[in-house]
């Protein structure tokens, strides 16, 4: 029995919660992610964070310093916008290869990685999802009818379904303030920031998100998040 896990009534062990953060940049994400592992190791829960987004996972980074490192030079473009991305991604077949590969990567990651680790009864927290990727692949590659690839429909069916979707959401010239004062390598512009906004302001009326305020006092965050994951454990024990 792995230790930490949810307990059914018969002394079996439930597999681990998978709990997925979403939103803006400057929402809170991080901190409400970082001060959640807090309590949650304190009550023995074993929790393990995945982040990702489309591209730049902890896998793909190192693959890319590799590149630049070993490779050719100027065969991956630095880190950030620039003319010479720009020029690379302006071939199909360049943008769609590089799309398969992280596509191919958030495949082991939501639903390899976060299988195994909810069966060793791991709490899994996700700070960014399947919705996040498909925003991010829909701005910036437009060319590019990704959520139609047979990749990403295999993507979705096969990546776990949350327990619990928390969505935080602030306005943009807040969100634009907190990644100032983060010093954000590559902020979005205020034109992109306004098209992520509005995305995401579409889950506030569906049942399956739990939509919060990010402008809330943090102690008072972390209750309502409280309340959600102790509902769904509640509602998975119930099941």
């Amino acid at each position: 029995m792995a230790e930490g896990c949810i307990l059914n009534t018969d002394g079996s062990c439930v597999a681990g919660q998978l709990v997925v953060f979403s939103g803006v940049d400057g929402a809170g994400k991080s901190t409400q992610i970082q001060a959640l592992v807090g309590r949650l190791r304190l009550s023995n829960r074993r929790p393990i964070v995945i982040w990702s987004r489309v591209g730049y996972t902890a896998c793909i980074n190192r693959i890319k310093r590799s590149i630049r490192q070993w490779g050719p030079k100027g065969m991956i473009p630095v880190a950030g916008p620039s003319p010479e991305r720009d020029a690379a991604l302006s071939k199909s077949w360049t943008r769609r290869g590089w799309l398969f590969v992280a596509l191919l990567d958030l495949f082991w990651l939501y639903a390899v990685r976060v299988r195994i680790a909810r069966w060793f009864g791991h709490t899994v927290i996700c700070d960014r999802y399947l919705v996040d990727s498909e925003l991010d692949c829909r701005l910036n590659f437009p060319a590019e009818s990704v959520s139609e690839w047979w990749m990403w429909r295999m993507l979705k069916r096969c990546s776990p379904v949350p327990d619990a979707r928390i969505m935080l959401l602030v306005p943009v010239e807040v969100s634009r303030q907190r990644s100032a004062e983060k010093e954000e390598p590559f902020p979005d512009t205020v034109d992109r920031l306004v098209d992520r906004h509005r995305f995401y302001q579409q889950f506030i009326d569906d049942d399956r998100w739990h939509c919060l305020d990010g402008q809330l006092g943090m102690s008072e965050l972390a209750d309502d998040i409280d309340d959600i994951l102790s509902q769904s454990r509640d509602k998975t024990l119930a099941s």
